[in-house]
């Protein structure tokens, strides 16, 4: 239940209208090769995990497409972050949080739970956000002290400003689902509603346009009860909102200027990584499988 006191922009049925879900969500073969893209804050490099000669692990390419490279070799990578001056990278293996070096060394283990995932680096260097069992939760790198700052929270993600977003779902009955996502402050636990619909589809994979001094827009991947996941973006300050692929989509991710994001092409025979601008124009190809 939306405590009354929280501002809500408003509920919106996405894509194919009100009819209740009677069966599980159809077989739709997709592509998902290289996947969970993430910018590097220099705007130089992303990071994707893949499989790649055999070898599955955290990998690394330029943003022009050259220079393919592995960075680690890992079987259970699950999310993962650069730091601000884009030498660190912060990632989740078998469900423990470890840092190294983009050059391949220096690696140090943070966390021994076996249930950390989906890390992000804050913007200040200083900070650790992650997901623990349920909570989101924060590792403070100078005290090596956890707070967890968040209960029933997914895919947290930072904007500079110090707060994060994430996203909460509840049942609504006849198959659909409702997803809330919130702009929380993290050191008092303060969270606001920004933005909120109803739908019987799959939602996730939120990425926050670093620009503004507030969450101006974010992006996020959407999987309809029939057909390809989508990329779609949101206006927070007027609760609109758009589909930005059309040709599937998901594991979106704001360049650090917020003008484009990358994304897993999902439709049959690719699953690569491609670049588009927030207005839909110049798509391109980063990667091939």
């Amino acid at each position: 239940m939306i405590p009354r006191n929280l501002f809500v922009i408003g509920i919106f049925l996405l894509l194919a209208g009100c009819q209740q879900a009677t069966s599980p969500l159809p077989t739709i073969n997709e592509s998902r090769v290289h996947i969970r893209p993430v910018w590097s804050p220099d705007g130089r490099t992303i990071a994707f995990k893949a499989t790649v000669n055999q070898v599955a692990g955290l990998y690394l390419v330029d943003t022009s497409g050259a220079n393919l490279r592995l960075l680690k070799s890992a079987n259970d990578l699950v999310g993962y972050s650069w730091s601000p001056d884009s030498r660190q990278m912060v990632f989740s293996d078998s469900g423990n949080l470890s840092m190294m070096n983009v050059t391949g060394d220096s690696l140090v283990r943070l966390t021994s739970t076996t249930t950390d995932i989906e890390p992000g680096w804050s913007y200040d260097g200083s900070r650790i956000l992650f997901l623990r069992n349920s909570d989101v939760s924060i590792l403070n790198l100078a005290t090596d002290s956890v707070t967890a700052v968040l209960s029933g929270g997914e895919f947290p993600t930072w904007h500079p400003n110090g707060d994060f977003v994430t996203v909460q779902y509840s049942y609504a009955g006849g198959g659909y689902y409702t997803y809330w996502f919130l702009d929380v402050q993290p050191d008092s636990s303060r969270g606001t509603y920004i933005w909120t619909f109803t739908d019987y589809g799959q939602c996730g994979f939120i990425s926050v346009n670093p620009t503004g001094a507030s969450v101006q827009q974010f992006a996020f991947a959407f999987l309809p009860f029939a057909g390809y996941s989508q990329v779609w973006v949101v206006d927070v300050p007027t609760g609109t909102f758009y589909q930005l692929t059309d040709d599937g989509g998901d594991y979106p991710c704001y360049s650090p200027d917020g003008s484009k994001i990358v994304f897993t092409r999902t439709i049959r025979g690719d699953g690569g990584l491609w670049i588009i601008n927030v207005d839909g124009t110049g798509k391109h190809r980063l990667t091939t499988p």
